[in-house]
C-alpha cells in the first residue's frame, strides 16, 4: 500500500473517531455505573440470652426461692489501705412483703450478657426469707458484671444489662432508692 493512501486511510478513521466522540460524548466517556455494595443494616442486636442451667446465674436467678425481704443499696467502692477495697453504703432501702417478690421477679429474669472489666459497683442487692440471707449481689451496670456467692467467696459473672432484663433491673433499683430520704 503507497504512503498516500495509508495517510489518507488513517485521516478517514481519524475523522470517523473524531465524530463520534463529538457527536456522542456521554456514549465514549461514560464511566460504566460501579456495582453497588450491597450494605447490610443492623436494625437490631441480640443483647443477651438465658443463663445455663448449670451456671450460677441461672441458680441465683431462675431458681431464688421466694423472698419476704430485699435490702437495697447503693454504694461506692472505695479503698482503705490498711484493709483493701471496703464497700461504702451511701443509700438503703428495705422492701417487704408483696414489694419485695416484685422486685424479686424483676431479678429472676436476668440474663447472660457480655462483661467488661472494670467492676466498680453502684448497687448492692440482699434477698431474705424468714430473716436469712438467700443471696448478696454488687452490681456494676458501667462494666455489666454482678457477684455471686460460691462458698465463702463471691465470683464476678456478666450479665445483660443493656437489654430490656437488665433495663428492668436498673430501673427497679432507682425507684427503690427513690423512696429513701
Amino acid at each position: 500500500m503507497p504512503v498516500v493512501e495509508k495517510e489518507s486511510l488513517m485521516s478517514k478513521l481519524f475523522a470517523i473517531l473524531l465524530v463520534l466522540v463529538l457527536a456522542a460524548p456521554e456514549a465514549a466517556f461514560a464511566q460504566r455505573p460501579r456495582r453497588q455494595r450491597k450494605r447490610t443494616r443492623i436494625t437490631s442486636v441480640e443483647t443477651g440470652w438465658p443463663p445455663n442451667k448449670d451456671s450460677l446465674l441461672y441458680k441465683y436467678t431462675r431458681e431464688l426461692p421466694t423472698v419476704d425481704t430485699v435490702e437495697v443499696n447503693e454504694v461506692r467502692l472505695g479503698s482503705n489501705y490498711s484493709q483493701g477495697f471496703e464497700t461504702k453504703i451511701l443509700k438503703t432501702v428495705t422492701l417487704r412483703g408483696a414489694e419485695a417478690e416484685r422486685f424479686a421477679k424483676v431479678w429472676r429474669v436476668l440474663n447472660n450478657g457480655e462483661g467488661a472489666g472494670c467492676f466498680s459497683p453502684a448497687y448492692m442487692v440482699k434477698f431474705f426469707a424468714d430473716q436469712k440471707l438467700l443471696l448478696g449481689s454488687t452490681i456494676c451496670f458501667h462494666c455489666r458484671n454482678l457477684t455471686l456467692p460460691t462458698g465463702n467467696t463471691s465470683e464476678i459473672h456478666s450479665f445483660d444489662a443493656v437489654g430490656p432484663t437488665g433495663k428492668n433491673l436498673l430501673a427497679a433499683i432507682q425507684a427503690s432508692l427513690a423512696n429513701t430520704q
